[in-house]
């Protein structure tokens, strides 16, 4: 947490491992609104949102702006709702390779366009050592 969030200036991060035969995507590390929660799983199969297409489509996926992410079908959580405090900029990197990713890493942030290619490149290689400790490397 202290490697990514404080230093990127996040508004949200989590980790959501993908558990393809139980058909679950679900959130080991949630860190939103200055401090950690729970985060309910959902069906992989429903692909509900942001993260469900970083997963099928087998890489990154940059959103730049609110509007952006409403129209590419991001799903807002509760104190997200409650508070009407919306992050504006997403970026989500698959963990692992091949055809079913171990799972994905999301940062995000209340700016519009928040993330330069240098930061999408260490955002990435935060992703690749993730990928690394779950031994989903190639």
């Amino acid at each position: 947490m202290e490697v990514c969030f404080k230093p990127l200036g996040l508004a949200c991060f989590f980790v959501a491992l993908a558990d393809w035969e139980q058909d679950q995507l679900v959130f080991v590390l949630y860190h939103e609104g200055g401090r950690t929660r729970q985060h309910p799983s959902r069906r992989l199969s429903d692909r509900a949102g942001l993260s469900e297409r970083v997963l099928s489509s087998h890489r990154p996926l940059y959103i730049r702006t609110l509007e952006e992410g409403q129209t590419a079908g991001s799903l807002l959580t509760a104190a997200e709702l409650a508070t009407g405090l919306i992050p504006h900029s997403w970026y989500g990197v698959p963990l692992g390779w091949g055809s079913r990713p171990a799972g994905l890493v999301s940062f995000q942030s209340f700016q519009t366009d928040a993330f330069s290619d240098s930061r999408r490149r260490v955002m990435d290689a935060l992703a690749v050592l993730m990928s690394n400790c779950l031994g989903q490397c190639p």
